[in-house]
């Protein structure tokens, strides 16, 4: 499932389209500056291309080339960009996006009443990932931005293992070196787990409870 959430004028997207092959694609794009053809054949064409826009694993991109008569595609799949992918602050679900400054990429799984951040760790682990760590503001801002506007919250894999609230862990192992809880957080007995609201700094519930948040899943 792939999700565009943002401003499509702001972001330059003329349309969203299903298609039938990366070719059905660019022939529906015509005269575009550029597209996105992604794993489940949507089709994501551009007024205007910008390489903060969207991103994934299993993507191809395409730019405008001789005049915009030609089209020059790329892999854009986080490991493998260059110049001509468009990468940085996705506006979708459920595909990996890569940081162009750290080069770590992230899923952002959409909210499931059936699930908690334990199973969405388990999720995580599936593919060779955890739920994510954050370091610096800079992860924290870049990571909160992730799909702003189709989750409130988002699990991260901060955690507690007992009843005292001050000891948390990363899931991946990595130290604790950055926390940005909300006023008065963490709250209650553990074991909690964290989520961040909106952009708004970090949260704890009980780590067998969905707090309605969507997560999001890390690979480095």
């Amino acid at each position: 499932m792939i999700e565009i959430v943002e401003d499509r004028k702001m972001m330059g997207i003329r349309e969203v389209v299903r298609v039938n092959s990366l070719q059905s694609c660019i022939k529906h794009c015509g005269t575009c500056s550029g597209l996105v053809h992604y794993p489940d054949n949507v089709c994501v064409i551009f007024n205007h291309y910008k390489r903060i826009v969207l991103s994934s694993f299993g993507a191809t991109c395409c730019s405008a080339v001789n005049g915009k008569m030609q089209m020059k595609c790329v892999h854009c799949d986080g490991a493998n960009s260059d110049q001509t992918a468009v990468e940085g602050l996705t506006n979708i679900l459920n595909v990996w996006t890569r940081n162009p400054v750290t080069n770590s990429t992230y899923k952002i799984i959409p909210y499931d009443c059936q699930q908690t951040p334990i199973t969405y760790e388990e999720q995580c682990e599936q593919e060779s990932g955890h739920l994510a760590s954050i370091h610096s503001a800079e992860d924290d801002a870049f990571i909160s931005g992730l799909a702003i506007r189709s989750c409130v919250c988002k699990h991260i894999g901060l955690y507690s293992t007992s009843s005292d609230n001050k000891v948390f862990y990363w899931r991946d192992g990595t130290p604790v070196d950055y926390i940005n809880w909300k006023k008065d957080e963490p709250y209650g007995k553990g074991p909690l787990c964290a989520y961040i609201w909106k952009k708004n700094g970090w949260m704890s519930g009980k780590c067998n409870n969905t707090n309605e948040c969507c997560a999001v899943c890390q690979k480095t």
